[in-house]
């Protein structure tokens, strides 16, 4: 981001969710995650389980350039490397050995993402399974997402439902 330094770069990224709990009705719980575009690579992943803690104690994250690094860090620190929209026109279809699951359902309405292919090939490798709206602009609306049976409040009870798989996916 520029000149800003690491500190700066983490405090602007946090600085999205810390508005949205001030907001947000007491019944909505706003966890922190965070979307990677590894340098030189086409791929998005999504972050789950990540903290400004773990952002701020490992200053250049977004500069790794190796899947393999960032499964490795990622891994040893609780966070799930998730594959966004994995067969959309220009990704790279990464050894399912270095990510935890895929996006099995992305509802940009813009983007061909090829749900059903990505849902086989999560299915195929028995990796975690999400749905996301992929959605960037406030008019858009929400059609994707989990159910689960507990209310989620931590990031940490996130990954656990997400590894265990007792949830529901959430499409159109």
């Amino acid at each position: 981001m520029g000149t800003m330094t690491w500190d700066d770069t983490v405090s602007f990224f946090v600085s999205g969710a810390q508005y949205l709990r001030q907001i947000a009705p007491p019944e909505m719980t706003i966890l922190q995650g965070a979307e990677l575009c590894m340098p030189g690579a086409g791929n998005d992943y999504l972050l789950y389980g990540i903290t400004e803690e773990f952002l701020r104690a490992h200053p250049g994250i977004d500069r790794i350039t190796n899947l393999i690094t960032l499964h490795n860090l990622l891994s040893a620190n609780g966070i799930l490397l998730i594959e966004a929209h994995p067969f959309r026109n220009g990704m790279a279809i990464m050894d399912p050995t270095w990510v935890d699951g895929v996006e099995v359902y992305n509802g940009a309405k813009n983007h061909n993402s090829r749900n059903e292919v990505a849902e086989f090939w999560a299915d195929h490798y028995s990796l975690i399974k999400t749905s996301g709206t992929d959605y960037h602009d406030p008019c858009h609306t929400p059609d994707a997402g989990i159910l689960t049976e507990e209310k989620i409040t931590s990031v940490s009870q996130l990954v656990r439902i997400l590894k265990s798989g007792e949830y529901d996916l959430i499409r159109e």
